[in-house]
């Protein structure tokens, strides 16, 4: 059986823009990638397993193409 695609999820990056404190991250597996955008420093570093950068709601400090899943939640009624 070919593997390939199998070998992608490995070394998956998720981002999750306004991740917060990130529970919902931290929900998928350790094995993947995590990181969060976030404008509130206050939920910085409450887990571990993800990687929080700051976000100025503008411009992501990523470079394109970086991540192979990108979360939105619970963000657009904030920028409205």
């Amino acid at each position: 059986m070919d593997t390939t695609i199998f070998e992608f999820f490995i070394n998956l990056k998720i981002l999750d823009i306004g991740g917060s404190d990130g529970k919902f991250l931290s929900l998928f597996d350790k094995k993947y990638k995590k990181f969060i955008a976030e404008i509130d420093h206050s939920s910085f570093n409450k887990n571990k397993d993800i990687k929080y950068d700051y976000f100025d709601g503008t411009k992501l400090p990523y470079k394109n193409n970086f991540f192979d899943l990108v979360l939105l939640r619970g963000v657009i009624e904030h920028i409205i």
